[in-house]
This record gives C-alpha cells, sequence and structure tokens, in this order.
C-alpha cells in the first residue's frame, strides 16, 4: 500500500488514466461521510476514515481510494466494465465560494474566495510568546501572561473573521481553517458568530507555514491536495 498527495491536475489525470482501464466487475464507489460504507468496497477501504468522504476504484488490477479535498456529491456504486470518473471530474470542477481562516504564531489572515481569486481579505498580527518549559514560579506566571496573549490573538482574529464574512455567510460554502491544530481548536471552543455558521465548516485543517497574505495567495494549491491510497501498486 501506497499513499501521496496530488494536486489537483494530477487528480485529473489520475481519473483519465483510470477511465482507459476496462474488465469485468469494475467498481466505482462514491460514499459520502455520513454513509455506511457499501460492502463491496473490501475490507481495507472500510477501515479508512475520511471527513469529506471516499471515491473507491477497485477492480483485478486496481485497487484505489481518494479522500477528495471537498464532500463527496452523493452515494453511488457502479459494477462495469469500465471506471465511472464523472462524479470525480464534476467535484473537481466545482466553483466553490469559501472562507478560509489561517492562524500560526500570533499571525492571521482571514479571505473570502471565490473560486480561485480572493474577494475579501483582512491579514494582522497579535503578538504571542512562544511556549517555554522552566518550572516553578516563573512557569506560572508565563503562563498566565501567554493566557493573556491568547486571548487578545483570538479575539483579533475574530473581529477579522466577523468584519469578513457576516456579509457573506450566507453564500459561503464552507469555511475552512488552517494553521496548528492546538491553534484552531483552542479558537473554535470560544463562543462567537462563526458557531453560529458552524455547519459550513469543513472537517479538515491546511498545513500552513504562515498566516498572511502570501500564505492566502498559495493556499489554493493547498486546499485542493488530495490524499490518494493505493492499495495496490498498478498506479502508485
Amino acid at each position: 500500500m501506497k499513499e501521496k498527495f496530488l494536486v489537483k491536475s494530477s487528480v485529473l489525470k489520475l481519473a483519465e488514466r483510470l477511465e482507459k482501464e476496462s474488465g469485468e466487475g469494475m467498481l466505482s464507489i462514491y460514499v459520502t461521510s455520513d454513509a455506511e460504507m457499501p460492502k463491496e468496497a473490501g475490507e481495507a477501504a472500510a477501515k479508512l476514515s475520511s471527513a469529506t468522504g471516499m471515491m473507491i476504484f477497485h477492480s483485478l488490477q486496481t485497487d484505489i481510494v481518494i479522500i477528495p479535498p471537498f464532500p463527496v456529491l452523493r452515494n453511488e456504486v457502479f459494477c462495469e466494465s469500465r471506471f465511472r470518473a464523472e462524479q470525480l471530474r464534476e467535484l473537481f470542477s466545482k466553483h466553490y465560494r469559501l472562507g478560509i481562516v489561517l492562524m500560526h504564531l500570533g499571525e492571521y489572515a482571514v479571505a473570502v474566495f471565490d473560486g480561485d481569486k480572493i474577494i475579501a481579505a483582512k491579514c494582522g498580527k497579535q503578538y504571542v510568546h512562544a511556549k517555554h518549559g522552566k518550572g516553578g514560579y516563573s512557569q506560572g506566571r508565563f503562563s498566565r501572561l501567554r493566557d493573556v496573549q491568547m486571548k487578545h490573538y483570538f479575539d483579533a482574529v475574530y473581529k477579522a473573521a466577523k468584519e469578513i464574512f457576516e456579509k457573506e455567510a450566507g453564500r459561503l460554502d464552507y469555511i475552512i481553517y488552517g494553521g496548528p491544530r492546538i491553534t484552531v481548536s483552542g479558537f473554535l471552543k470560544r463562543d462567537h458568530f462563526l458557531k453560529k455558521i458552524s455547519d459550513k465548516m469543513l472537517g479538515r485543517t491546511l498545513n500552513v507555514k504562515r498566516a498572511n497574505r502570501t500564505e492566502l495567495d498559495s493556499v489554493m494549491r493547498e486546499l485542493w491536495k488530495t490524499r490518494v491510497i493505493f492499495l495496490k501498486e498498478r498506479f502508485a
């Protein structure tokens, strides 16, 4: 078994290669995240988990699971003489309107994307001390200071998100967070405007090195990265 993360163009090339295969009993399975895994998917695929669902292509020679960057559109099972990649192509050609929140080391960047284009954005900084490992009284005082700094930082992120998203909330397809998971989870625990639209939150966190305008300008490449698991070696 091999696992790769493919960019959007590489996924579409993989779809082309799959569609050229032919044979008997070729399974194309699309499973949404809240659906029960069809028994046809096999034990290996059933052991995997995904917040966006799975696309499974199985034959005697091929066994591939694709974890798409956005939710599978509908549950489908095909058993034909060729693979059915139509839904894969449909998902990767969709035009999404997205809210992006990046957080990293005291920086933040909030934006609305219409397709690949940024239509609104706000970036900023709010100083936060890095953690240190000293013990004793100084550690406790430092922790209290850092807690106050994190509160001010989260307040700044929330203010920016409210300003950028409030008018767009009804038009957004998804809201996606990026940055260290502990920072993102700390922000999401707070009671604020974004909880009202938490149903739009995509259950994945982007891996970003910074949270600024430069990172926003390149985040779409990271956003469309797709996890592909090759259970058999044919296309790996």
